[in-house]
């Protein structure tokens, strides 16, 4: 995910935060705890005022904590995946942080080369934005080039992109 919001933005002048929410080694970690520690993590990021939070994860369930915590941000953007289950947004499926439809948030869709929707995508009214996120090609941790699929890679690239849009608009040419 990082390797393509470095592609996409295109610049070298930002600072890319990376804030740690969830722990390999601890698969058992109860749901509560993981979402206290993601609600933390963003309002840590709205803390240091950052332009662009990049949400590539999400679940069934809904987090006061975490809703709070987008809600109260009026300066920084979320850039959320819509989710990986092919459900629309508009037949009573909900996804979160993508189905709190907040006015500081982009939700993003997969769609595929050809431009047509990724059957494995979510979907409906609460998809603000659409991506390529199917078979999006990106560098490995070993430097070799792989293919990765996902409303995550969607996330990524229009993350990368808003950052660049940010960035010309701040410091043109």
């Amino acid at each position: 995910v990082v390797v393509l919001i470095l592609e996409y933005a295109k610049t070298s002048n930002y600072c890319l935060i990376i804030l740690k929410y969830a722990r390999a080694d601890r698969a058992d970690e109860p749901k509560k705890v993981v979402s206290d520690a993601f609600a933390e993590a963003i309002r840590k990021a709205v803390e240091l005022k950052v332009d662009i939070v990049n949400i590539s994860s999400g679940g069934a369930a809904p987090c006061y904590a975490e809703f709070s915590s987008i809600s109260k941000s009026d300066t920084t953007l979320f850039v959320v995946a819509a989710g990986n289950e092919g459900k629309s947004f508009d037949e009573d499926y909900s996804y979160y942080p993508a189905s709190y439809r907040l006015p500081n948030m982009y939700v993003v869709g997969s769609i595929r080369s050809a431009g047509n929707r990724s059957s494995f995508s979510n979907y409906g009214s609460a998809v603000t934005h659409w991506e390529l996120g199917e078979d999006a090609v990106s560098e490995g941790l070993n430097g070799t080039k792989r293919t990765m699929s996902g409303t995550s890679m969607a996330t990524a690239i229009r993350t990368g992109k808003v950052l660049y849009e940010i960035q010309n608009s701040r410091h043109p040419n």
